[in-house]
């Protein structure tokens, strides 16, 4: 929905403004609110800990740091997440939280509570003034009363040995121990040693296995002398030598224990996760080269900035001291301070049992579980959402399920205020997510109220298995399914394929083949369950705008790549030019005994081309193979239009007629051909036709004189232009898609096809049929007449760019009393969207700074797509009037239910050109538009800038224009206060 939705969206901003409580992030702006209204229970006293004082001062959202800053004359609350005020009481509007960061702050109250007197530090003005004489590589013979290091360095040294020796994780007896500036600091010092000494004349080839901590790619691509590649698993079998890889076990996002691919590579092991704490934590001893731990990951102190590694190589833990040495020089002596008593309590704390609160491990592993019960008392009550992870960890690793989020698995969780971070930067795909839970009781509060609000959105529906509703609604009885064939018969049948009659012998067809893979019965033992989502998508006629092209290759592409988030569940996706005709039959009888006949049901009943995807008769299914694998050995063009028709239709089963349910679950170790980025025009065809008559009869390809050269085709004599023709109607059959999947009908060239192939006018629909919904340009612009209740034809001009994103509509004359909220301006306005709200802006002749206000702020992205029409509904094929008053023949569509403005509302499309020529608003507020032509042009980013004006951040009101006037003139502001404060 974008500019045809943009004139509904004026006026709908009527209802959004009067209903911004409502709105996802929950609260007007400026209301304050109680703890109760916010939904936060602080659950600190559920670990046995009471809360600090300065968080009941700060009403349990924020803190103070009296000790520390109130000397420097700063005495205010640090408010949490999406708090404000003096008291951090106010729930800030529209706020998201921000779950990206790797925060593990829900341990601080043992430190401060528990601990707080063990804890305090006092820091005197002489305390290590100058450079701290000490490297910070303390090799494994280094004792507590070493005096050629500082007292701290010693405390710290000993403090994080003894820690590890009591916990057992690492035995640092023959190690070298590293400290550095946290745990990413080191990692790209390892990273840089590794590629020292013996390896300086190389490059050397970084890698982890999926999903991985998106750092170690992005330092290996800072680093001149190493390169990220995702084929560690192959280049170990051939150069080990020259790769490093990096394992993080437990795995940050999804929390596995993890082990390495490669074992003859250098490897770098993250143990940061690798505490008692945490759940999927492996404690017992484990050797490596370079284990990698942090101050942050162990007790949340972050800012802090203290890591360490435990190095077995002397010369590479000493590369390493020199790379940070000149990078930062050394950790703070006041941050090695707090981690040598906060090490020091830790190891205290052992003596207390495990499950004592007063143990940090057994705290922190408490206050982790409880977190984890209470996620799961929201997610397992749905199927929209999956937990993909190890319970017990900092990360929530989620799967969205339903297709419909599984393109952007992170806007449904922004809809609600959230922000999370995509899969793809973990090497994953837009499924998932990942989300850190481990901020102060006050975030994951809000942070539980929003996943409560969104699971309840996708509350978990049964399996439907051949629902007797979905058979009613497709009016086909259960008894006319064709029963899938498991085997292949040996029987002899006759059957006509293709306009083709043919003795077809099903024996020798099977002969030829190698029987289906061994992953035919995963996808078999799933057949029964279909969900609703399968139902509801079975029904639905036109494709989703990120489902279809501008052309065939763009399609093609596309859908490909769709197909690519299949591959985390083990299926493969391989060129249809590498398969051979008889590999293509072996997946069709796989993926034939797997079909859903409930969803064959529909679209036998809605006359829906999906029907055909196993060929035109698929209870004959040997007997279609038998003639396809004789045309297709009847030539060169006949076998790549045979192949390439086979490509397409196995893209089609496996996408339509199976389940997502048998396509996650049970197509591990299936191989399917993606599908080819080449049209075969019908031009092509009739080229080698030609080719053929003029070679003559005696040419090797003008006829099969023999019964086994013509096998299953036809009878003796069969021409190869009969065969030819055979494969074209194959071929044409099987790529009907292009009819849906792509937006103008084309295939990509002005070459007409066959039907409305090549045609780029929309085709006149019938009753009942939807025509193809256009896309619109990326960038363009087109100017406009509006008419209104209030103004006759005032001259306007819009712009419009998908990938700023934004859309700027200028007015020469702007519309009076349009909108109850909006400014009485005389002269030019003008009204500017972007994905998170809409804003008004006029002209300031004496601050050359144009006024602006805030109309609205919402989720503004479905107004700045490339689908116009996504939520409208076709009517009828009419007429109206274009922009000069010219009458052309148009398709009339209307707002579906699911969209807001007011019933009426008419969208018009030129069915000449595909471009909208006029709107018309059937509400209250009169609006009509009608447009000229489309500029299709790039658009200045600046367009879409709105004004260094700080009244931006104001809410728009009658008056605000008034007030504007006033601020550019002073002596009359200051004259009208006065007034306002007059008795």
């Amino acid at each position: 929905m974008t500019m045809a939705a943009t004139a509904g969206m004026l006026v709908a901003v009527v209802w959004c403004c009067c209903c911004l409580a409502a709105l996802p992030f929950g609260v007007v702006h400026g209301a304050p609110v109680t703890q109760e209204r916010a939904g936060v229970r602080l659950q600190h006293a559920k670990h046995g800990v009471a809360n600090d004082a300065s968080d009941s001062v700060c009403s349990g959202h924020g803190t103070k740091f009296l000790a520390e800053e109130a000397s420097l004359g700063f005495t205010e609350c640090q408010c949490f997440q999406c708090y404000e005020g003096p008291n951090c009481e106010t729930l800030t509007a529209n706020c998201s939280l921000e779950t990206r960061v790797a925060e593990a702050t829900l341990f601080t109250p043992w430190f401060t509570n528990t601990n707080k007197g063990n804890l305090s530090l006092t820091i005197s003005p002489h305390y290590h003034p100058g450079y701290l004489r000490s490297p910070r590589v303390f090799p494994p013979s280094s004792l507590p009363d070493d005096t050629s290091f500082d007292a701290i360095s010693r405390i710290l040294n000993a403090s994080i040995r003894e820690l590890h020796t009591r916990v057992g994780n690492v035995d640092p007896t023959n190690y070298t121990l590293v400290l550095g500036a946290g745990g990413v600091q080191l990692i790209d010092a390892a990273l840089y040693a590794l590629t020292q000494g013996p390896n300086r004349h190389k490059t050397m080839h970084v890698f982890a296995e999926k999903p991985y901590y998106p750092h170690f790619r992005m330092a290996s691509d800072l680093n001149p002398l190493t390169n990220w590649t995702d084929e560690g698993k192959r280049m170990c079998s051939e150069d080990p030598s020259s790769l490093i890889e990096v394992v993080t076990s437990p795995n940050n996002p999804d929390g596995r224990r993890m082990t390495p691919i490669c074992p003859r590579a250098f490897r770098i092991t993250d143990y940061v996760y690798r505490w008692p704490h945490y759940a999927a934590a492996d404690t017992t001893l484990h050797g490596g080269d370079i284990m990698i731990f942090s101050f942050s990951k162990l007790s949340g102190y972050a800012a802090s900035r203290i890591g360490w590694a435990f190095v077995r190589d002397p010369a590479v833990a000493s590369i390493m001291s020199q790379y940070m040495w000149l990078q930062s020089t050394a950790p703070a002596v006041e941050s090695q301070l707090r981690a040598a008593k906060s090490l020091q309590a830790i190891v205290a704390s052992m003596d207390a049992p495990i499950t004592s609160n007063t143990n940090f491990f057994g705290y922190a592993r408490a206050a982790l579980a409880d977190r984890w019960s209470r996620l799961h008392s929201v997610f397992d009550k749905q199927t929209r959402f999956k937990l993909d992870c190890t319970d017990g960890n900092l990360f929530m690793w989620i799967r969205c399920t339903h297709e419909d989020d599984t393109h952007d698995c992170a806007a449904p969780f922004a809809a609600v205020g959230i922000t999370t971070e995509t899969g793809v930067n973990y090497g994953a795909g837009t499924d998932v997510v990942r989300i850190c839970m481990g901020h102060h009781d006050s975030t994951f509060e809000l942070l539980m109220d929003r996943l409560a609000a969104l699971m309840h959105s996708g509350e978990r529906t049964e399996p439907m298995i051949a629902s007797d509703a979905a058979l009613r609604s497709a009016d086909v009885s259960t008894d006319a399914r064709a029963q899938p064939a498991h085997g292949v018969s040996s029987t002899t049948t006759t059957s006509t394929n293709y306009g083709i009659s043919s003795d077809i012998s099903t024996s020798s067809s099977s002969s030829s083949s190698s029987s289906p893979s061994s992953s035919a019965p995963a996808l078999v033992e799933g057949q029964g369950v279909v969900g609703r989502a399968d139902v509801r998508r079975a029904a639905t006629k036109v494709p989703r705008p990120s489902f279809r092209g501008a052309d065939f290759t763009d399609m093609s592409t596309r859908l490909n790549g769709h197909l690519q988030k299949y591959t985390s569940y083990g299926v493969s996706f391989e060129p249809c030019d590498t398969f051979t005709v008889g590999d293509l039959h072996n997946v069709t009888r796989m993926l034939h005994a797997a079909r859903q006949p409930t969803l064959q049901d529909i679209y036998l009943a809605t006359n829906d081309s999906r029907r055909n995807a196993f060929g035109r008769l698929d209870q004959t299914l040997e007997g279609n193979i038998a003639t396809e694998q004789a045309v297709a050995s009847t030539g060169d063009h006949a076998h790549a239009l045979v192949r390439d028709a086979l490509c397409h239709r196995l893209v089609m089963q496996f996408v339509h007629h199976l389940s997502e349910q048998q396509r996650r679950d049970g197509g591990r170790g299936l191989v399917m051909p993606m599908l080819p980025n080449a049209y075969h025009h019908p031009d092509q065809t009739q080229d080698v036709v030609a080719s053929i008559a003029a070679a003559g009869p005696g040419d090797d390809g003008r006829a099969v004189a023999d019964d086994a050269a013509v096998g299953s085709v036809g009878a003796a004599g069969t021409s190869t232009v009969e065969t030819l023709h055979v494969a074209r109607q194959m071929y044409d059959e099987a790529t009907k898609c292009i009819v849906c999947h792509i937006a103008s009908n084309s295939t990509g060239d002005s070459t007409s096809t066959s039907g409305s192939h090549g045609d780029n006018t929309p085709a006149a629909a019938t009753a009942g049929e939807r025509p193809d919904v256009p896309l619109w340009p990326e960038e363009f612009d087109v100017r406009f007449g509006l008419t209104t209740s209030h103004g006759k034809n005032v001259s306007s001009h819009m712009y419009f760019s998908s990938k700023v994103p934004g859309m700027h509509i200028y007015h020469e004359e702007c519309v009076q009393n349009f909108l109850p909220q909006l400014p009485l301006v005389k002269g030019p306005c003008s009204l500017t969207f972007h994905s998170n709200g809409l804003w008004f802006m006029w002209p300031n002749a004496t601050t050359g700074i144009d006024n602006c206000c805030t109309v609205v702020l919402t989720d503004m992205s479905a107004n700045l797509g490339l689908d116009e029409l996504d939520g409208f509904d076709f009517v009828k094929n009419t007429t109206t009037t274009d922009y000069f008053g010219h009458t052309v023949q148009a398709e009339q569509w209307t707002n579906g239910p699911r969209l807001q403005p007011p019933t009426g509302f008419k969208i018009f499309i030129d069915r000449k050109t595909g471009e909208d020529v006029h709107y018309h608003n059937g509400g209250a507020y009169f609006l009509e538009w009608a447009l000229d032509k489309r500029n299709v042009r790039p658009q200045a980013a600046s367009t879409f800038e709105l004004p260094s004006n700080p009244l931006c951040e104001d809410w728009c009101s009658p008056d605000i224009a008034a007030h504007a006037h006033a601020l550019a003139h002073p002596a009359r502001a200051a004259a009208h206060q006065r007034m306002a404060f007059s008795p």
